[in-house]
């Protein structure tokens, strides 16, 4: 509740809550990861993904395109999650979801790097309005 308030008081209160926590559970990391992104606090959010015992492709959609709306392009930590993601989705034969891909593209066409952005739009399996 306090992590999702958008309140940048609020999101101070659930960590302290979140500290006291004997068991977390993927709802309480994904609610710290969810309010840290809503106050604009990238890097903080940042450091809960990092210290996550476990990561999905939602997630790191979700931390790809925080860091795109917040301005912060880290090039260096996209390109591993989307090697990480690509290496992950090949193993388990999945596709990677449309979401990751219009992340990365947004990410890659942000820094500049058309031909990656392009690379990428051209692999997908299926395409959105995104897109």
């Amino acid at each position: 509740m306090y992590a999702l308030s958008g309140e940048d008081a609020g999101v101070v209160k659930a960590h302290r809550v979140f500290d006291e926590m004997n068991e977390r559970s993927v709802v309480t990391w994904n609610a710290m990861l969810a309010g840290y992104l809503r106050c604009g606090f990238v890097d903080e959010a940042w450091k809960v993904f990092d210290d996550m015992p476990e990561r999905n492709v939602v997630l790191r959609t979700t931390m790809i395109a925080s860091f795109a709306q917040n301005g912060k392009w880290d090039l260096k930590t996209g390109s591993w999650i989307h090697s990480f993601v690509d290496k992950t989705s090949h193993f388990r034969n999945q596709p990677q979801p449309v979401s990751m891909n219009n992340a990365l593209i947004h990410m890659y066409a942000s820094c500049g790097l058309i031909d990656e952005a392009y690379g990428v739009l051209n692999e997908m399996k299926c395409r959105s309005v995104v897109s």
